[in-house]
């Protein structure tokens, strides 16, 4: 049980460390923080509800280890390397990409809430 309970601080506290650090961590802390109560509150079905849900927690996921790949080449290589470039810009494309699939969900959200939209 004191195993779970140690995991449990050190995750809370690589989130507060990342959302203090990272600018981008914030930003979507902040959109997750408005979608997340709104993903449940609009009038979807439950199965694109839980999407939406999902595809939030992936882009928060993603941005972490995307943070931790970040560090972790700047402490082994403070100097230019291609190499970790390389790695820096996949970590950074793995964002994009979970960004572009959040995006894609909450269209599909948005699409599916038009009809009943009365203007």
């Amino acid at each position: 049980m004191k195993r779970l309970w140690m995991a449990l601080i050190y995750s809370l506290q690589g989130l507060k460390d990342t959302f203090i650090a990272e600018r981008a961590f914030q930003q979507e802390i902040i959109a997750t923080c408005i979608l997340m109560p709104l993903a449940m509150y609009i009038p979807v079905s439950f199965s694109l509800k839980l999407l939406l849900i999902v595809c939030n927690i992936i882009v928060l996921i993603v941005e972490l280890l995307n943070s931790s790949i970040e560090l972790m080449a700047d402490i082994v290589s403070p100097e230019f390397n291609i190499k970790v470039k390389r790695a820096k810009d996949c970590g950074s494309a793995a964002v994009f990409l979970s960004l572009v699939s959040w995006f894609i969900v909450w269209m599909a959200a948005v699409f599916q809430l038009l009809p009943t939209i009365k203007l």
